[in-house]
């Protein structure tokens, strides 16, 4: 008997799960007129650009049917009308997977699996190169707010009469100008934090910007 004529001649209650109990007495025919639906209803598009799987029906007595069936092997999709048609689906993936194994289709759950995985290594690897950009960005930005102050004391010969290790942190920030302040901080002799590396620059600033008042003063 085939699960279309099952449907249309003994099933008078459509959304009583049980009914499916009545009809059919093992699990393995549950499973099988599941493979039958899939193919009859079901749709799965590239999961490389949406992971999403749906069944989908032409009146609110097939969806009825459909989600009984799928609630009977465990699983409750949710429903929306589109274009006049009813719609049941299912978006998380370890979902999709365990139904695609539930109907033996192994190979499916691997290749879903395998995309679920490349897609993960994929977003992590951009995570990490915007991250990084960020951080380029950021040192960048700092760079242009002290290096301005470096080259003016340089050029009023007053670079070389700092404290040594201010002396020494506007030597790094100018010979590294795209370098991250914790890396600057590990070569200072001795390595220092970044926060103190930062108070030494900013102290050069104040320097800078003192200077520049008195000569518009003057």
């Amino acid at each position: 008997m085939s699960s279309m004529k099952v449907l249309d001649d003994d099933m008078r209650s459509p959304n009583d799960v049980g009914s499916l109990r009545a009809i059919l007495k093992c699990d393995s025919c549950i499973i099988e007129l599941l493979k039958a639906v899939f193919v009859s209803y079901g749709s799965f598009p590239d999961p490389s650009k949406e992971l999403q799987l749906e069944f989908v029906t032409k009146n609110d007595w097939e969806a009825d049917f459909v989600s009984s069936l799928l609630e009977e092997t465990g699983f409750t999709p949710k429903k929306a009308r589109r274009r006049g048609l009813f719609i049941l689906y299912f978006k998380d993936g370890e979902i999709i997977e365990d139904i695609f194994a539930k109907m033996g289709l192994n190979s499916v759950v691997f290749d879903i699996i395998n995309r679920r995985i490349m897609g993960e290594i994929r977003n992590n690897a951009n995570r990490m190169v915007n991250s990084e950009t960020a951080n380029m960005q950021k040192s960048v930005k700092a760079s242009a707010k002290y290096l301005p102050a470096i080259k003016e004391l340089d050029a009023r010969g007053m670079l070389r009469s700092l404290p040594p290790e201010l002396y020494e942190a506007a030597k790094l920030r100018a010979e590294f100008p795209d370098a991250p302040l914790s890396d600057l901080a590990r070569k200072t002799s001795p390595p220092v934090s970044k926060s103190g590396l930062l108070h030494r620059l900013d102290r050069i600033l104040s320097i800078a910007e003192k200077i520049n008042d008195r000569g518009e003063n003057d």
